[in-house]
């Protein structure tokens, strides 16, 4: 079937509106475990704060890798569950997606490689706004999965959630590549200009990343729920979409 960008985004909107403190609060605690970029090192730091610096990466990496790739799954859930007319706290969701855990993070992985191959050409190219440039290079391949964690969050586990992503998405690939721009890409690539317009400046580039996280708080879960939107239009005909969803017992 063919997705209309309008009726995504009106049904995207009236549903943000109506759950808007619910959602936006679940965001906030997956945002905060993005927030540690904006800690700056000293230029000629002492040893005390080298110390401290090199905790506070090991904390925050080790919260990011055991809880951050769950609650991706959880907010999707969640969203899920609310069109449904189902409301279930975030322990709820984030217990249904046991046993994706490896999943959405290799899955991660291998998009941050996608990603990082030409940020990091264009770099050695010293072509201007490498990150800019990254995430306009990328946006295709992203679009093209655009399903793709509905899927891993939503459906029972199996080897093939690339190829089954490409399939719901075939037909609608342009409107995918439309409604990835709208929020996700355009946000990124404005983050990514204003850092290199203000990477010399310290004070400038923290205030750039402080209002990125509090935008990302607030775009992040309209961005998600136009996702999960548009999983269930593509699903309809399939019935693959079921009030409650997650269902695996296998362990993280």
């Amino acid at each position: 079937m063919r997705i209309s960008i309008k009726k995504v985004m009106s049904e995207a909107a009236s549903f943000y509106r109506s759950n808007f403190n619910y959602i936006v609060k679940i965001s906030l605690i997956i945002c905060a475990l993005q927030a540690f970029f904006l800690l700056r090192i000293p230029i000629s730091p002492s040893p005390s704060v080298i110390v401290l610096i090199v905790i506070l990466i090991v904390i925050w990496s080790t919260m990011v890798l055991v809880f951050w790739p769950k609650l991706i799954l959880a907010i999707l859930i969640i969203i899920n569950s609310l069109l449904d007319g189902v409301k279930i706290t975030l322990a709820e969701a984030y217990r249904q997606a046991k046993g994706k855990y490896w999943i959405v993070l290799s899955r991660y992985l291998i998009i941050g490689v996608i990603m990082f191959v030409p940020v990091l050409i264009i770099f050695l190219m010293r072509l201007p706004y490498p990150g800019a440039i990254g995430n306009i290079i990328t946006w295709p391949i992203l679009s093209a999965f655009y399903v793709l964690n509905p899927i891993i969050a939503l459906e029972q586990k199996t080897t093939n959630y690339f190829s089954k992503a490409l399939q719901k998405i075939k037909g609608n690939f342009v409107t995918a590549l439309k409604l990835h721009f709208l929020t996700t890409t355009s946000l990124a690539i404005a983050y990514a200009v204003l850092s290199n317009v203000f990477g010399g400046r310290t004070t400038a580039t923290v205030i750039v990343e402080i209002f990125y996280t509090l935008i990302s708080v607030v775009v992040y879960p309209f961005a998600a729920s136009k996702v999960v939107i548009v999983y269930r239009k593509l699903s309809r005909d399939t019935q693959s979409v079921s009030p409650g969803n997650n269902f695996t017992e296998t362990s993280q």
